[in-house]
């Protein structure tokens, strides 16, 4: 087994635990809609703020919960597909998966567990989130920055079917060399 089949599986445990032991402490330290700010010199930035969302990113489609655990059902098992179809991916594209798997496994198993997701990282210029939700986002912009300046363009087919223009035969040629 090579090294990159075992450090996809393990950034993606290391973020789904990281994940669940600061949802974990949140529930239990802070009441739900309250927020604390550690870092008093941050509070106009920065708060952990408890909320329980049943919706996306910035409150979207709220209380649609079996449509949320169907698409994070349906990415995990096309990252696990991707992966295995995969012979040996770079770094960047394994790290990318990595936390991709970690953050929707971590966000699945709140939806499977109580019906909605914890969120508490709170930027006050952003929506209120989670470890999960910064994993598939980092996870995000890490496969984008793969694919716009890691891919070889050897490794990039040609799919497209070449444009042939039929050649004129010599009998239907009708011009004439009169001016």
């Amino acid at each position: 087994m090579r090294l990159h089949r075992l450090f996809i599986p393990l950034i993606a445990i290391v973020v789904f635990s990281l994940d669940q032991i600061t949802k974990h402490l949140v529930t239990t330290n802070l009441e739900l809609n309250r927020s604390w700010y550690p870092f008093p010199f941050l509070k106009p930035l920065f708060a952990l703020t408890y909320i329980h969302n049943t919706g996306a990113a910035f409150g979207i489609l709220q209380n649609q919960n079996l449509f949320f655990t169907v698409i994070a059902i349906v990415v995990i098992a096309f990252i696990l597909v991707s992966l295995r179809s995969t012979p040996s991916p770079d770094p960047v594209f394994a790290l990318s998966m990595g936390l991709m798997l970690g953050g929707a496994c971590g966000n699945l198993a709140d939806r499977l567990r109580y019906s909605y997701v914890i969120d508490f990282i709170h930027f006050k210029f952003w929506a209120i989130s989670n470890l999960a939700d910064v994993s598939i986002s980092l996870g995000v912009v890490l496969l984008g920055y793969f694919l716009l300046f890691r891919v070889p363009p050897s490794a990039i087919k040609d799919t497209s079917t070449p444009v042939h223009e039929p050649s004129p035969s010599p009998a239907a040629d009708t011009r004439s060399d009169d001016p």
